[in-house]
């Protein structure tokens, strides 16, 4: 019996030698991972725009659902540096920003600070893809309004002397120069310019109007402001007038 065992032990070995040379088990096959060099062509704007919306949800609300882990975004932080939260529990980093004597080694901050960058240059590249590839997509608004709204969050939530950098196409950094908070703001309403200026969809428009708005009240321009409203107004109108079937999924 125990001959017997050996020898079967034996046959198994042998069968599995050959299927160990013809696959190498550091090569996996993971057919649902999209890898970089997959996602610079026009059929990948729909994972492009995915991409961005997830990169732009964590700044905005950050990443975890409870508050106990992960990271906070705007929501949170801007909420407890506002007022507009109080302050309940024994993170330190959360109190600091609550109290407002935030230090410089409050790591919560930075990776929030890191967060928004993160989701500015994700919508920007998007953007310019868009821009090459289908212009005239809903989608290319879409991510030249979701950069604006990262500006409009730098400068409300941030002192002035924001650095603005840019990852270029070979991984190498551009590093850019601190701007003032009108500045931050200039460069959101370009954004919300260049968003209206690139579709004809009531809704990119109305969603482009309502940031272009906050930008300009934030900046002090209420006549601005009124013209931005006005715009949302009008796209808001026009989405009315058509059929169901030409608003499609309400986006």
């Amino acid at each position: 019996m125990r001959h017997t065992t050996k020898l079967l032990a034996l046959v198994g070995v042998a069968l599995l030698v050959p299927l160990a040379s013809c696959n190498d088990p550091l090569r996996v096959s993971i057919p649902d991972i999209v890898q970089p060099g997959q996602l610079g062509d026009s059929a990948s704007l729909g994972t492009v725009r995915s991409g961005v919306l997830g990169d732009f949800s964590i700044a905005y609300t950050g990443d975890h659902p409870d508050g106990s882990g992960g990271s906070e975004g705007v929501i949170m932080y801007g909420g407890l540096l506002a007022d507009e939260w109080i302050n309940s529990e024994t993170f330190p980093t959360r109190i600091e920003v609550d109290a407002r004597t935030i230090q410089v080694t409050n790591a919560d901050v930075d990776l929030w600070y890191r967060r928004m960058h993160q989701a500015r240059n994700s919508a920007e590249k998007a953007a310019a893809q868009f821009a090459q590839f289908s212009a005239t997509d809903p989608g290319h608004a879409e991510m030249l309004t979701l950069a604006g709204l990262t500006y409009v969050f730098l400068a409300e939530t941030w002192c002035a002397g924001v650095t603005i950098s840019h990852l270029n196409s070979d991984g190498s950094i551009a590093y850019g120069m601190p701007l003032t908070t009108h500045q931050i703001l200039d460069t959101a309403i370009a954004r919300f310019d260049a968003a209206i200026a690139a579709t004809t969809d009531a809704d990119m428009t109305a969603f482009a109007a309502v940031g272009k708005a906050r930008a300009l009240i934030d900046s002090g321009g209420f006549a601005g402001g009124d013209r931005a409203h006005e715009l949302r107004v009008r796209a808001r109108a026009l989405r009315k007038q058509r059929s169901p079937e030409q608003r499609g999924v309400q986006r």
